[in-house]
């Protein structure tokens, strides 16, 4: 590897030697894919990788703790058809209703609004069934979780840091983040207590593997902040940073690469269909994050769904005018899922004002759940 650039035969070597280690980001995404395109995945690892993945104790954990939210999230988008559904009927009765009389304008002739009508129930029975169904399967992937099932009985995991050494982690973290060491240090704005610290936490975890096994590391990582990755100026990464790569070479004499999921998979066309690779693609350009004075406002597919980052700034406007938004850390939608993160417990009337404030973006209080940032690594201590 010459000046941090991996050419042809070294990235060909890399593959054939290293252990591959999947970040929490790209076992999340795995929910969004298709089934077809998630079985193509998992028909790849198993012939080709197997054996060969191994996830860091505190992936493992981040992505239990997390993996029923896309669940929830896919639920909401069907239980969101429901109410178009019954927004477009609403809208024809409307028109049913104006032009009943058919004696003063605007007249329909009635067959052709009976035939609708007709034709509506028809649909209606239907929909409802299909809905129903598939928010019943979902519901039950809960429990029985094909995602969950393949990456518990194909990869490997490592085991928990002490007390004690997450402490000399946050210590020497401390130290990292002032002077802009990646990675991890993205997050010292954005996140509390150990979350801060998880990202480095993951990369000790790397490293101390690497050493153990004397094996080279490529990472799978669809979180593109610049604390991991080298961007363009479109934010498009371009390689690890440099300061990772020295420093896994320098303590294990090992090399380490990074890719998305995405381009991983373009790394082997021959085996991955090319309807998998798009649709992976697409899924992982859909994200967006930005500030509202203090609060971070964090929402999935903003760029196909504008509307959500939208709604998130109504909602922070609402709240600036309420109550002291000091204690509000991030407001979040994951499709639909509605997350407000708060830097200590919440009073009723913080979260009641927050509930309100989607309300007026016409989302129901249920639909809202409320999380301690400080509460997430309580775990470890």
């Amino acid at each position: 590897m010459t000046d941090y650039i991996l050419n042809q035969e070294q990235e060909n070597s890399l593959w054939r030697t290293a252990t591959i280690v999947f970040d929490t980001s790209a076992l999340l995404n795995l929910y969004e894919f298709s089934e077809k395109s998630r079985d193509d995945i998992f028909n790849f690892i198993d012939s080709k990788l197997k054996n060969k993945i191994w996830l860091p104790y505190n992936v493992q954990y981040e992505y239990i703790k997390n993996r029923e939210k896309p669940i929830n999230s896919a639920i909401k988008s069907y239980e969101d058809l429901i109410i178009n559904y019954k927004s477009m009927y609403e809208n024809f009765v409307q028109i049913k209703n104006r032009t009943k009389s058919g004696e003063k304008h605007p007249t329909i002739n009635p067959e052709i609004i009976s035939g609708l009508e007709k034709e509506m129930g028809v649909f209606k029975e239907n929909f409802d069934k299909e809905i129903k169904s598939k928010i019943s399967i979902l519901n039950g992937s809960k429990e029985n979780d094909d995602i969950y099932n393949f990456i518990i009985k194909n990869f490997s995991f490592g085991k928990p840091y002490s007390h004690s050494k997450i402490i000399e982690i946050i210590k020497e973290g401390e130290f990292r983040y002032a002077n802009f060491l990646p990675p991890g240090y993205m997050d010292q704005k954005d996140k509390l207590g150990f979350q801060k610290y998880a990202d480095l936490i993951i990369w000790k975890q790397i490293i101390e593997y690497s050493n153990d096994e004397k094996k080279p590391i490529i990472l799978i990582m669809d979180d593109l902040k610049e604390d991991w990755w080298v961007l363009d100026k479109k934010r498009k990464p371009i390689m690890p940073r440099p300061e990772l790569v020295e420093e896994i070479r320098e303590s294990g004499n090992a090399e380490f690469w990074m890719y998305t999921i995405s381009d991983f998979l373009k790394k082997f066309p021959e085996l991955i269909e090319e309807t998998t690779i798009q649709e992976v693609q697409n899924v992982t350009d859909n994200r967006d994050e930005l500030y509202k004075g203090k609060i971070l406002l964090t929402a999935h597919r903003s760029r196909e769904e504008p509307f959500r980052i939208k709604r998130l700034q109504n909602v922070a406007n609402f709240l600036e005018l309420i109550i002291d938004i000091d204690n509000l850390f991030e407001l979040n939608d994951y499709k639909g899922m509605l997350t407000a993160t708060w830097k200590k417990n919440p009073t009723d009337f913080e979260k009641s004002s927050v509930e309100l404030g989607w309300e007026h973006e016409n989302e129901p209080s249920g639909n809202v759940s409320h999380e301690t940032a400080g509460n997430i690594y309580n775990r470890f201590g």
